[in-house]
């Protein structure tokens, strides 16, 4: 019985990520010659950094 209790636990935190809102934050693709790195800014824990950053990005 306390499988099923837990198992249903479980199954219900992973449908409440699921349904949780999409993640916007910004993304920069960095072409290297060894293939693409993704990264991933953090706009809402450092929006100074990220218009930073975005401002070397958009200068060259």
């Amino acid at each position: 019985m306390l499988k099923k209790i837990a198992l249903a636990a479980c199954s219900v935190l992973f449908a409440a990520n699921l349904m949780a809102a999409p993640d916007k934050a910004t993304h920069v693709v960095l072409d290297t010659s060894f293939g693409q790195i993704e990264i991933e800014l953090a706009d809402t824990k450092a929006p100074v950094s990220t218009q930073n950053f975005l401002g070397y990005v958009d200068s060259g």
